[in-house]
């Protein structure tokens, strides 16, 4: 198996830029850690992807749920254009909720493995 890529700090500063909507600038203060465990799901994987030593299970479960989330939004909205399918909130909760619940059964299965 090939060894993974390290990210350098320069390429963690243009992704950090990149992600928070402005370019990094040396005279510009640099963004705050986020404190762990981070509330909202987006920045759970955002956090993840910036900072590799913060990479935990529950970070990794928040943002396969987020990005679980954003596939059901994407689908609902292509639905929109498919003659005869209409897009529902109730199917983006439906995703979701089945994200959510798969990463809980994971969860207990490693417990119950690791016991």
């Amino acid at each position: 198996m090939a060894p993974r890529p390290r990210l350098g700090r320069g390429h963690l500063a243009l992704l950090d830029g990149l992600l928070h909507g402005r370019e990094h600038r040396e005279d510009h203060p640099p963004h705050p850690r986020h404190p762990l465990p981070v509330r909202h799901p987006c920045r759970a994987g955002r956090h993840a992807l910036l900072h590799p030593e913060a990479r935990t299970l529950h970070g990794v479960a928040a943002t396969a749920v987020t990005v679980a989330g954003l596939y059901a939004v994407v689908d609902e909205f292509h639905q929109l254009f498919v003659p005869g399918r209409t897009a529902a909130a109730s199917d983006c909760l439906i995703d979701v909720s089945g994200a959510a619940a798969g990463q809980g059964l994971l969860a207990v299965l490693g417990r119950v493995l690791r016991t």
